[in-house]
């Protein structure tokens, strides 16, 4: 959560990081839409999740094992992405609301097949 006081936001560079991802996020999906987004470059930096599943609260994310996340603490650690926009399994990749994954194996004994997340993922919107 970004603090915003009378002089202004706590975390100038917070703010402008929260502001660009909306922004990120809409571009990505133009160039998607338009069949010119540079997708085998853009995966080629996106980090990789193993052993995930789809889980949901109030939206679709997944969770696993995540490898060389920026954001995670170690090389490998347990992860939650943010809110799933886009999945693309059949090309082992998804969209989230902060950026792209690469997916790895699924979890073992995962009982949420992509069909029946779609049907999620629309209820959700």
């Amino acid at each position: 959560m970004l603090n915003f006081e009378e002089s202004g936001f706590d975390d100038v560079a917070a703010a402008k990081l929260q502001a660009a991802r909306p922004r990120s996020l809409a571009d990505d999906l133009d160039s998607l839409l338009a069949g010119t987004f540079p997708l085998s470059d853009r995966l080629a930096h996106a980090p990789l999740i193993e052993r995930w599943a789809v889980v949901a609260a109030r939206v679709p994310a997944l969770h696993g094992v995540a490898i060389k996340h920026p954001a995670a603490d170690a090389q490998i650690s347990m992860f939650t992405t943010a809110p799933l926009v886009i999945a693309a399994e059949g090309q082992r990749w998804i969209r989230c609301s902060e950026g792209f994954w690469r997916l790895g194996n699924i979890e073992d004994g995962s009982h949420f097949p992509w069909n029946d997340a779609s049907i999620h993922l629309r209820e959700w919107r």
